[in-house]
């Protein structure tokens, strides 16, 4: 789609810091920049879902770029509903902040401190529920309630 000063191209969120309500978003094929977002422009599909999810495609309209950094997206809108998800912590290393956590099919997922909601550390054994998200091509746990 395109309006008469608007580009609007699919990407994927490379990062979201919901503590500072500002991200980027990276094209979905390799080559071309980030562009950056701020969390009042993008667009949820349903009032009760998570803000913006590691790895999700959105569509983005870009607008003028500065020139002191990346270009701003003006609009961020997500394209499908984000998938919520069960598991079971295999693994969680406090100290290095890190571990995994398998769901009912078996798949693991990458799990991070920064992804945990509410500061209350998993430990082994422990159920969490978890949106899927995508970092770097491998399955992260992300928004994740301990």
């Amino acid at each position: 789609r395109s309006g008469r000063h608007a580009r609007w191209t699919v990407m994927r969120v490379a990062l979201y810091l919901p503590s500072r309500l500002y991200g980027f978003c990276e094209p979905v094929e390799p080559g071309g920049g980030q562009v950056f977002f701020h969390a009042s422009v993008f667009h949820r599909l349903h009032d009760d879902e998570p803000p913006p999810v590691l790895g999700e495609l959105v569509e983005v309209t870009v607008g003028a770029s500065p020139s002191d950094g990346a270009p701003r997206a003006t609009s961020v809108r997500r394209l499908h509903a984000p998938v919520r998800a069960e598991g079971k912590v295999v693994s969680f290393d406090a100290t290095q902040g890190w571990g995994f956590v398998r769901d009912a099919q078996g798949k693991d997922f990458f799990l991070h401190r920064s992804d945990i909601e509410g500061g209350r550390l998993p430990v082994r054994g422990q159920w969490v529920r978890f949106i899927i998200g995508l970092k770097n091509d491998r399955p992260r746990a992300c928004y994740v309630e301990v």
